[in-house]
């Protein structure tokens, strides 16, 4: 039953959140004044957290996807006892401010649970989160003990469902029947630009049905008891649910209904109109006592008391199956087993794929990484990516460790970093480094949130071969060596290849991207792990190691790059050959370890690698010169195409002895 002080709570937090957009000039009041009433209900009777342990391992998973509705969010975080203050609401939006403009989980609230504010994106991570609870369930949870056992809600906006992602994250969700996922969705009806009408027809309750949820409607975005009661019916049924709320977007404000309540903040005038509104006479930032009471015992001691039972369920667990428990903890706690030596060795001289390099990896240290898993978006046959001792994780199978992400690069993504946010897993995913476009916002989102993912982006050049222009990566290798906190690697071969995984895997805070060739390339001398740590390091060092000129390679054209370095040492030229797999590792050294690899006194210097010319002037200088691809490719075999092209050792050799 809800009473006054539920009702004046509701109140509490849309006085806050229209003083929080008014004093700075800035924010979204409209969902927040329009959603109050549901994450009031979500959070004071269904929501199980604990503000003193916010990374408690069983809460529940709350995704604010609508980042805009920061507003609402801050202030249920800040009176349900989260670390933050009556001043951090105060200075939301301002220059250094924990209360950031959408919500962050780095450097701003504890208790967010993802990054947010690009639309759609958070119904994918929520997804994650609900598969990675459905997943460490199956493999920890006893017959009498439950240790993992929590729900992932997120609340989500009429733009988000116009999103794509939000198709290919729901279709994934229904597919997999996550039952404790549930979404509520604030159905306004209007957009930053008018009504939802002059650009959709779809009925959100058919549309989710079809992808197999339970859909819900509530009537009225006010009806307390109603949305409890929707709510409580969706944490029976046995498929995801989608809540349908109807709400009014800016309610009770000056521009109630309309599309100027989006992100108009409130201004001084429209407060006095709210509160008049909302029967609300008390002084600005106020928090009535019964409000602050209601949100302790309803919020705080609840989920206190959801932390006191668990904690006894996780001792019984240690006793019961200390085995599980230590591999529990160390699973939340990222920590890695020691790997190496299991990891696959390659004779010098063989041919490999890199990408059959990836199974090869995956298959030995699966074994001793329990919580390792991933998938691809329709490739694993291409790209190696799986686990090949283990299923499908499905409905009926939970604990198996291969995810069937389908044809959807953008929620293969989302759901990696929702896994991710979640805890307890290392996890993989893959596709052609071309189609890493479709989830390029996510990858950047990763890095934001410091996420430690490995993306394996295959086919990374014009090496792709016949399938032409539309698989063949150009620009896309600089295009994401310029996202900070990102880490690319572009092995030179299988060794170099095997380097990259362990320093992916040994990553906490940093996503890594490893660029791999379709093609075969030959295991070479001297490649190392801890010239890969390096991000770049001399392969074939000149005579005397004192080069007249440099040359730098990455990937499938290391390889070039040393048999332009034969052509040219043959014809009297004593120059050195870099292999340079990550431009972000190697900027991470000391400059005297620079220096001792890229000379500064050493000025002729040549790159070669098959992709986008731009930003290798960082290492051979203006006066340096760069044998690259800055056009589309075509179709055609390998060999053929990289003739065509101009990535071959008699180009380079060519191009060097133009330098001065």
């Amino acid at each position: 039953m809800f009473d006054q002080t539920d009702e004046l709570s509701v109140k509490t937090l849309r006085m806050l959140a229209a003083q929080m957009t008014n004093k700075a000039h800035s924010g979204h009041p409209g969902i927040s004044l329009g959603a109050a009433p549901m994450l009031y209900v979500l959070w004071t009777r269904h929501l199980n957290v604990n503000p003193d342990k916010p990374r408690w391992i069983n809460r529940d998973r709350f995704v604010l996807s609508a980042g805009h509705a920061t507003p609402l969010y801050f202030p249920l975080l800040y009176l349900s006892g989260f670390a933050l203050t009556m001043a951090d609401l105060q200075a939301f939006r301002t220059t250094d401010s924990i209360t950031t403009g959408h919500p962050e989980v780095v450097g701003s609230v504890p208790g967010i649970e993802a990054t947010t504010g690009p639309l759609g994106q958070g119904i994918g991570m929520s997804a994650g989160m609900a598969a990675a609870e459905t997943h460490l369930a199956a493999q920890f949870n006893l017959a009498d003990v439950t240790v993992m056992d929590h729900y992932t809600y997120a609340l989500v906006s009429d733009g988000e469902l116009m999103e794509g992602i939000s198709h290919e994250a729901a279709d994934f969700a229904g597919k997999q029947a996550l039952s404790k996922l549930i979404l509520l969705y604030d159905s306004n009806n209007i957009d930053i630009d008018g009504a939802i009408s002059r650009e959709t027809i779809t009925d959100a309750q058919t549309r989710f049905r079809a992808y197999g949820w339970d859909t819900l409607m509530v009537a009225d975005g006010n009806d307390l008891e109603a949305i409890d009661a929707a709510i409580t019916f969706a944490k029976t049924t046995d498929k995801p649910t989608l809540i349908e709320v109807n709400t009014t977007i800016g309610f009770g404000s000056p521009d109630a209904g309309q599309k100027q309540a989006h992100g108009t903040p409130v201004s001084d005038e429209g407060l006095q109109i709210l509160a008049a509104n909302l029967d609300w006479d008390y002084p600005a930032w106020t928090v009535p006592a019964a409000v602050a009471t209601r949100f302790i015992t309803h919020v705080y001691d609840r989920g206190i008391a959801a932390y006191d039972q668990w904690v006894s369920d996780y001792e019984a667990f240690a006793d019961k199956a200390p085995a599980k428990f230590e591999a529990l903890n160390m699973s939340f706690n990222h920590e890695l087993a020691d790997v190496t030596d299991i990891l696959p060795t390659y004779t010098v001289g063989s041919d490999q794929s890199i990408l059959a390099v990836n199974g090869d990896v995956i298959d030995a240290i699966s074994k001793r990484i329990p919580d390792l898993w991933g998938g691809s978006a329709d490739l694993a046959g291409s790209t190696y990516a799986r686990v090949s001792d283990s299923g499908l994780f499905e409905a009926d199978n939970r604990a198996a460790r291969n995810l069937a992400f389908g044809v959807r690069e953008f929620a293969m993504s989302t759901i990696m970093s929702g896994i991710a946010l979640h805890g307890g897993s290392h996890v993989f995913g893959s596709t052609f480094l071309a189609f890493a476009d479709y989830a390029k916002n996510s990858i950047r989102l990763a890095a934001l949130q410091q996420l430690p993912l490995i993306y394996l982006l295959s086919h990374d050049s014009i090496g792709a071969g016949q399938d032409g222009a539309t698989h063949q990566a150009i620009e896309q290798l600089m295009q994401f060596r310029n996202v900070p906190n990102l880490t690319v690697i572009r092995p030179a071969d299988a060794t170099e290849a095997v380097a990259a995984w362990q320093i992916a895997l040994e990553s906490s805070s940093t996503p890594t991207i490893i660029s791999e060739p379709r093609q075969v390339v030959p295991t070479l001398a001297n490649t190392t792990t801890t010239g890969v740590r390096r991000g770049a390091y001399t392969l074939s060092p000149a005579a005397n190691d004192k080069p007249e000129g440099i040359i730098i390679g990455t990937g499938s054209e290391v390889q070039v790059a040393l048999a332009a370095a034969e052509q040219l040492r043959a014809a009297g030229h004593n120059v050195a050959v870099v292999s340079m797999p990550s431009f972000e590792l190697f900027v991470a050294q000391d400059t005297a370890y620079q220096a001792s690899v890229l000379p500064p006194n050493t000025r002729r210097r040549i790159a070669v690698e098959a992709g986008s010319t731009l930003g290798w002037e960082r290492y051979v200088g203006l006066d340096g010169a760069i044998v690259g691809i800055d056009q589309f490719g075509t179709s055609g075999t390998d060999a053929e195409l990289m003739i065509k092209y101009g990535i071959t050792a008699e180009n380079v050799v060519a191009q060097y002895l133009k330098l001065s």
